[in-house]
């Protein structure tokens, strides 16, 4: 059966798992936007339907983008119909991760675009998954 047009945007908060402060900017964000459950990928014997995907089904990357929070307002306000992913890369500086990856200061740069007020109001005019 055919499913009718829908709008979806699934955002892919990468690398949980990496870092404490990786961890904690996911939840952070997660929370600020009324989210507070998480899936790591990692529940045993659990598996979940395929999202339905539709031929405008594509995929969007913010990593190092600068004005993260413009691009993602923007992304939130002309979402195509169909399937969206969009890669995040949200974290928290912290020691392990300055031992491990460069990128730090974009990590706390997408949790704060996350958290911003008019972020969480596109959030909740459309349809949005974490």
């Amino acid at each position: 059966p055919s499913m009718p047009p829908i709008r979806l945007l699934v955002i892919n908060a990468d690398d949980l798992g990496f870092a404490p402060g990786v961890n904690r900017g996911i939840l952070e964000a997660r929370r600020g936007n009324g989210v507070v459950g998480v899936d790591d990928g990692r529940r045993a014997g659990v598996r979940r339907p395929a999202l339905p995907r539709h031929r405008t089904a594509g995929r969007i990357a913010l990593q190092g983008a600068s004005h993260v929070r413009d691009r993602l307002l923007a992304t939130l306000d002309n979402l195509p119909l169909g399937v969206t992913e969009l890669m995040m890369h949200p974290g928290n500086d912290d020691a392990v991760l300055a031992e491990q990856d460069p990128y730090r200061s974009e990590r706390e740069a997408e949790v704060k675009a996350l958290l911003e007020p008019e972020v969480s109001k596109a959030w909740r005019r459309g349809t949005c998954a974490w």
